[in-house]
């Protein structure tokens, strides 16, 4: 029987030497003649490597290579997207990650505990944004590094996971030169289609530490229209869009537009990174 353990990486090493991952660490279930269930290899679409992607500080990074990736067509990272699974638990999650069928996929995979697991190279386009668009941008899958945290939607994120989620966006930001604009929501990019990582996840908090943007109205700011200041800050034109930017920074707000949905966005445009550098780039670039 091939060994379908996970490699575990030390804690802090030097990037390995190109490879391609053994098919037989990104396992899936199919039903046995009798029922039974058993782990079977991922075939691996095409090889590829992974050497420009260090584990952060003092995590411990899993191997799970997914077969779901592909070219990123001439482009390279400039945002990074937060999903939570929706699944019962992380086992679930992986499973279908690295499932051939399922034709999804994501860079990482961060449990309740904090395990991160290595899906996709970032080097390499994951299949976890869908349609949607962002600045106007579309094709958001090979612009972007996607990141699931397992969570069924329904409870908060424990310290641990968001510990390494920090650890994690602070590499990836730094390996890519990505600012904190460009970390945002699934619900953002495709509003009224996706809702993760949903109300209860710590935007304040991420920001705090210059990992995202995050704001609350100020009622002495000025309130200029909401619909270009969404604009400007990146949501598509969509009806829903009001719903995806309170679900991100006023998660318990309901009803119509109101000033304090005015003031939040007016208070998001005043951060250095908006609307300038921030703007997505096309192609080219390295890690850095």
């Amino acid at each position: 029987m091939a060994n379908t353990s996970p490699r575990a990486r030390p804690r802090w090493s030097p990037a390995p030497p190109p490879r391609r991952p053994s098919p037989s660490l990104c396992r899936s279930t199919r039903p046995q003649a009798h029922g039974s269930q058993a782990p079977t290899r991922c075939p691996s679409r095409r090889r590829w490597a992974c050497a420009s992607t260090a584990p952060p500080p003092e995590a411990t990074v899993t191997d799970w290579p997914s077969p779901n990736h592909g070219d990123r067509r001439g482009q390279v990272p400039s945002l990074i997207v937060i999903h939570y699974t929706g699944m019962a638990d992380a086992a679930q999650a992986r499973a279908r990650l690295c499932d051939p069928r399922a034709e999804v996929s994501a860079h990482w995979l961060i449990d309740p505990d904090g395990t991160t697991e290595q899906l996709v190279c970032e080097t390499r386009r994951a299949w976890h944004a869908g349609a949607g668009r962002w600045q106007g941008a579309d094709d958001i899958n090979s612009r972007s590094i996607g990141i699931e945290l397992a969570n069924p939607g329904d409870r908060p994120f424990p310290a641990p996971q968001m510990a390494a989620l920090r650890r994690l966006l602070r590499a990836a930001m730094a390996r890519w030169s990505i600012p904190p604009a460009h970390v945002i929501a699934h619900s953002d990019l495709a509003p009224g289609r996706k809702i993760d990582p949903g109300p209860r996840f710590d935007w304040e908090g991420l920001a705090r530490d210059q990992l995202a943007l995050f704001a609350r109205p100020e009622p002495t700011a000025p309130a200029p229209p909401l619909a270009p200041s969404l604009t400007t800050l990146g949501y598509p034109d969509h009806p829903a869009r009001l719903d995806a930017f309170r679900l991100r920074h006023r998660p318990w707000a309901t009803g119509p537009e109101t000033p304090a949905d005015r003031q939040t966005a007016a208070r998001l445009l005043l951060h250095e990174n908006i609307p300038g550098e921030s703007r997505l780039r096309d192609g080219g670039g390295a890690p850095s």
